[in-house]
């Protein structure tokens, strides 16, 4: 059945089958019935080559026939009313061109194919190199981003760090005070040389 699905999905071009195809199977697009073996009875043979008129298409039928089938060709004749044409007769060295010729196009088929399939495996690892280089790329780009951010952090904290000591209550407080003593020994000397200045005018008058 599974070859049946791809011949009527049209994967495969060739369908080799008994009579079970004859009837009660809707396959559309066939172009051409080939009878191995010609039926004995006239409605398998229209049947068999009714495969190929669905819905008003046209397609053609071609038997193999032996001196022992021209009975079974009259009563097929008679019913269709139709005759059937003569291809003439194969010989062997038709049959040997005919199968050199199908086997020469299946070597080139299977070297296109071959070709054909090994180019689209080449793009493929190609674009899975690429792919693979890039993430590469984007896992080095976010390690360095992250690494930026932990150092940017840090250079953050230490300046955090480095502002809160400057601005330290107790130092400005102990700056303060400093200063102040350095106001009260500033005017302790400018009153020490005053008092010196005066002892000395003192000491002139007495004298």
């Amino acid at each position: 059945m599974e070859t049946l699905r791809k011949f009527k999905a049209g994967s495969l071009s060739i369908l080799l089958t008994t009579d079970v195809a004859s009837r009660g199977l809707d396959i559309p697009s066939v172009r051409l019935v080939v009878n191995y073996d010609l039926p004995l009875q006239p409605n398998t043979y229209i049947h068999r080559v009714g495969r190929t008129a669905r819905l008003g298409k046209k397609g053609s039928s071609i038997s193999f026939i032996t001196q022992n089938d021209i009975e079974s060709v009259h009563r097929i004749e008679a019913l269709t009313k139709k005759q059937m044409k003569s291809i003439g007769e194969i010989n062997d060295k038709l049959i040997k061109h005919d199968l050199l010729t199908v086997e020469t196009n299946k070597s080139v088929a299977a070297v296109l194919f071959s070709e054909t399939e090994l180019g689209k495996q080449s793009r493929k690892e190609k674009q899975e190199r690429m792919e693979k280089f890039k993430w590469k790329g984007d896992d080095r780009r976010r390690e360095k981003e992250k690494q930026q951010g932990k150092q940017q952090q840090q250079e953050n904290k230490e300046d955090k760090s480095g502002i809160q000591t400057d601005f330290n209550p107790n130092m400005k407080v102990k700056r303060k005070r400093e200063d102040h003593q350095d106001v009260i020994e500033q005017k302790n000397l400018q009153n020490g040389i005053q008092d010196q200045d005066a002892s000395k005018r003192k000491r002139r008058r007495i004298e």
